[in-house]
């Protein structure tokens, strides 16, 4: 939320000529939007050859370009937001050829992409993770979904509180995906350690685990922690994170 208060450009992905925009939509995701316009605040470009693109979850006020004008591959076309129905800011693109919605990744037909292998159709490569983690980090309290959208520090911890907690959050979870937390003490020992486990496909989820000060305090030393995200029942994702308590 804080990177989006910021502004994150969005930039048009060929040459081609703005056919519809779409303003005004507020910027509260799911709790706000009206039905029908789950794409909230987009645009939709054409180019050459039936090729069209879209662009959805446009911040509201931040559209640059309108009905007609032609913008150039790059060029910045608005900002990203969080309207329409979505769970938190991103840009959702869509490429579609002829009116058919197309992966832009293998080429081939969204419902034929999971594992294609066609042609990659990026003028230059981009790097994407189809689901993985997003961000992580340590807390002296707590912490909920909301206050880990708007952005927490990596380290947000202070010796005097009561608990010492480590949260991670991933994206793009499917069935059977698994986020496994572990905290460990300076000695070694494991202090706090759990599987969370996936029922069904998720946008987004946040987990944490947690130990309670002892009676003597913190003890000094080095605190580390570590999540993996496990897909296909294999490690997809490892991240660390180190405490130092003087």
């Amino acid at each position: 939320m804080a990177e989006m208060r910021r502004g994150v450009r969005i930039l048009a992905a060929a040459p081609g000529r703005v056919r519809a925009v779409r303003d005004g939509e507020p910027d509260t995701g799911l709790e706000g939007f009206e039905t029908g316009k789950d794409c909230g605040n987009g645009i939709v470009v054409d180019h050459a050859d039936g090729w069209s693109t879209q662009y959805c979850h446009l911040a509201r006020g931040s559209i640059a370009v309108r009905p007609g004008q032609t913008v150039a591959r790059g060029a910045p076309i608005g900002r990203m937001g969080l309207s329409g129905r979505t769970e938190f800011p991103h840009l959702h693109f869509t490429l579609r050829r002829d009116g058919d919605v197309v992966d832009p990744f293998d080429g081939g037909e969204v419902s034929a992409a999971c594992g294609g292998a066609g042609e990659d159709l990026w003028a230059e490569p981009v790097a994407v993770r189809f689901g993985g983690l997003v961000d992580h980090g340590f807390i002296g309290k707590r912490p909920t979904l909301d206050v880990v959208r708007e952005g927490l520090p990596t380290i947000a911890f202070d010796p005097a509180d009561d608990v010492l907690i480590f949260w991670a959050r991933a994206f793009g979870l499917r069935s059977g995906d698994v986020i496994r937390l572990r905290l460990m003490a300076p000695d070694g020992r494991v202090m706090a350690s759990n599987d969370r486990a996936m029922d069904r496909a998720r946008a987004e989820e946040f987990a944490f685990i947690g130990a309670r000060r002892p009676s003597g305090g913190w003890a000094p030393g080095r605190y580390e922690a570590e999540v993996v995200f496990i897909r296909d029942e294999r490690p997809a994702e490892t991240r660390a994170e180190t405490l130092l308590i003087d």
